[in-house]
């Protein structure tokens, strides 16, 4: 069975479980960067209170006990200080797969850390079991795709219309890498 670490360090970042007492922080960047993460994420609108991000933490606890998700917040390395949020979503254990999903605090773009960040929790899948990792995104986000291919993970195709963002249809893009494709300087 897969055991997930609570905390993941790198050179300039850790990725940790998040505590309840984020809520706060997370809730002040989402409102702060609200218009920019609206383009491309469905649940920045329901995110309008403190509360909203405290249950939104509970809700990944109950995940990560159900083995369904596993979501870490991401700090700059030895400090608290919390620059968005990344995590093994849409998991099946029993096909040993999932998606990578995250967002950034705009402040902190331009630094690769989503890539720093994307390549350890990659890293950490593969070293489990994991067999295959997807990373989806919108076809505009042009800076999550930019993610996906400096992490080599190679492009597979595009879903047409397939979901609802802001009262749209959007496509999806989807960029996958297997076990077999990791890169020896991870």
């Amino acid at each position: 069975m897969f055991h997930f670490k609570e905390e993941i360090s790198g050179q300039r970042l850790s990725l940790k479980k998040h505590p309840l007492s984020l809520a706060e922080t997370m809730f002040q960047i989402v409102d702060q960067d609200r218009h920019h993460l609206s383009q491309f994420l469905p649940w920045v609108g329901n995110t309008n209170s403190v509360s909203d991000s405290h249950t939104f933490i509970k809700i990944t606890h109950r995940l990560w006990e159900r083995k369904e998700a596993f979501e870490y917040g991401i700090y700059l390395q030895n400090s608290d200080t919390f620059i968005g949020n990344i995590g093994a979503i849409n998991v099946s254990i029993d096909h040993k797969t999932s998606e990578i999903g995250y967002w950034l605090n705009s402040n902190q773009n331009g630094n690769g850390y989503m890539s720093e960040a994307v390549s350890l929790l990659e890293k950490h899948l593969f070293e489990i079991g994991f067999f295959r990792i997807e990373i989806r995104c919108e076809p505009n986000n042009v800076k999550s795709e930019a993610v996906a291919k400096r992490c080599n993970y190679q492009f597979e195709g595009k879903l047409r219309s397939n979901c609802i963002i802001n009262h749209k249809r959007r496509d999806t893009l989807i960029y996958s890498k297997l076990q077999s494709d990791q890169s020896t300087n991870l």
